[in-house]
């Protein structure tokens, strides 16, 4: 660790190799597809969860990153009843874009979009940095 962290005496925040730091956080965005039950489990074996975006900075960095690569990808959003919610348990306040009742998950590409939970799409993981004392 000493390598990486190249100050002693201080706090290192790192994340895993092919993930993208923000704010001490880590993200990783698949290649792969799958659907949105297996894409979660995928970021669990990881010590990860599935992407929540809980506030604009984060929403705005997630954007950024999206638009640099192709595609819309699985994030932590699902219909519950009549409301969409994070996995985390926050309310999300706008309507996806929605064309069916079968739609009850959630991509985010250019902008959040209801899908069928058993389409293929890409996902993405989030998780804390690890915190290291060199």
């Amino acid at each position: 660790m000493a390598d990486l962290c190249a100050a002693t005496g201080k706090v290192c925040e790192l994340c895993p190799l092919n993930w993208v730091s923000f704010s001490s956080k880590c993200y990783f965005f698949s290649e792969e597809r799958n659907n949105w039950s297996s894409s979660r489990e995928n970021c669990q074996r990881t010590n990860a969860d599935i992407l929540c975006m809980e506030n604009l900075e984060e929403e705005k960095f997630i954007s950024e990153q999206v638009s640099l690569k192709n595609g819309h990808f699985w994030v932590g959003l699902r219909k519950h009843t009549s409301q969409w919610r994070w996995e985390t348990g926050g309310i999300y306040h706008k309507e996806p874009s929605i064309t069916s009742e079968e739609q009850k998950c959630a991509t985010f590409g250019r902008d959040m979009s209801a899908e069928s939970c058993s389409n293929p799409n890409k996902w993405i993981c989030e998780k804390n940095m690890t915190r290291y004392v060199t």
